[in-house]
């Protein structure tokens, strides 16, 4: 009894693990286009030169690297939690 109780325990925890993760990968995603937003919307009003280049450069590295880490976040997470849920298979639902 004592390990089908374990089991539960792991695949619930598992399926919490995963949404977790997609929640913080859902507010980091929206996280990173407010903030690119701003930036466009800041870039709108610069002349063109090596300023402009600059900050229309670095907000796109901003964003990749926000969509990059998002994705990894949720990549994570799911990894976790179907390992989770993997060993509560295991021990026994």
């Amino acid at each position: 009894m004592q390990a089908g109780m374990a089991g539960v325990l792991c695949v619930v925890g598992g399926l919490a693990a995963i949404a977790s993760g997609l929640a913080m990968a859902a507010t980091r995603m929206k996280r990173a286009q407010r903030v690119h937003q701003k930036s466009s919307s800041k870039m709108a009003a610069m002349p063109e030169g090596w300023g402009f280049w600059f900050f229309h450069g670095f907000s796109a590295m901003t964003l990749g690297t926000d969509v990059v880490r998002a994705v990894f976040r949720l990549a994570f997470w799911t990894v976790l939690g179907m390992g989770l849920i993997g060993v509560g298979f295991r021990l026994g639902w």
